[in-house]
């Protein structure tokens, strides 16, 4: 996993005696370590993925905080070939990607006319959302059951490139599973409300439990 954050000048991981920003995804160190992991799935997602925008030299005004070119999408697929991985990018489902807490899907169809026609890989929509309570603030926390509906509308247009759609990489304790699920929803509830992900996505925090 590549966290949006080193690809950018993002603020996730900077305090931990990260390598300077944005990774050089062509040092040979970097490539040779990575190959060694085969067969794999490269992602490119983490937190900073629903604060990622992807610019373009035509917009005008894009909002403040990290940003990716086509350039850096391009590299990073390059990098993946090179170490024999699919590539797995998150799509960002953060609130840059809203108007009035409902996702739009400009962003996506970006990131997928940025993608090549013989794109091996998958997307995967959002990261952690049941956390953006936490990231965001408490107005951006989306309900499982909308979240579910925001899946389907993202994954019927990467289906229009037989790509397939991740989700929902939601958080999982040791013992009490999803934190606070009893107040936010869980990835149960995106399942029970039709979801159907191509791929089922979560994270698991061992190392945060006694």
């Amino acid at each position: 996993a590549i966290d949006a954050a080193m690809m950018t000048n993002g603020e996730w991981w900077s305090e931990a005696g990260s390598p300077p920003r944005p990774l050089d995804l062509k040092n040979e160190q970097l490539g040779y370590w990575t190959s060694l992991l085969q067969p794999a799935w490269l992602r490119l997602g983490g937190t900073e993925a629903d604060k990622l925008w992807l610019l373009t030299d035509s917009d005008q005004n894009p909002p403040s905080g990290p940003r990716l070119h086509r350039q850096q999408i391009t590299d990073f697929l390059a990098f993946a070939g090179t170490v024999a991985a699919k590539p797995l990018i998150t799509v960002n489902a953060g609130p840059l990607t809203r108007i009035d807490n409902a996702w739009q899907p400009q962003q996506l169809k970006r990131l997928l006319s940025w993608l090549p026609p013989d794109y091996n890989g998958a997307l995967e929509f959002g990261n952690e959302p049941g956390a953006h309570w936490l990231i965001f603030g408490r107005a951006h926390q989306v309900p499982f059951s909308q979240l579910a509906d925001e899946y389907q509308l993202a994954r019927a247009l990467s289906q229009q490139r037989n790509i397939a759609m991740a989700g929902p990489a939601n958080a999982f304790w040791p013992e009490i599973g999803e934190p606070l699920k009893q107040l936010f929803g869980s990835s149960k509830d995106f399942l029970a409300a039709g979801a159907n992900p191509d791929i089922f996505t979560w994270h698991y925090y061992p190392t945060q439990s006694n």
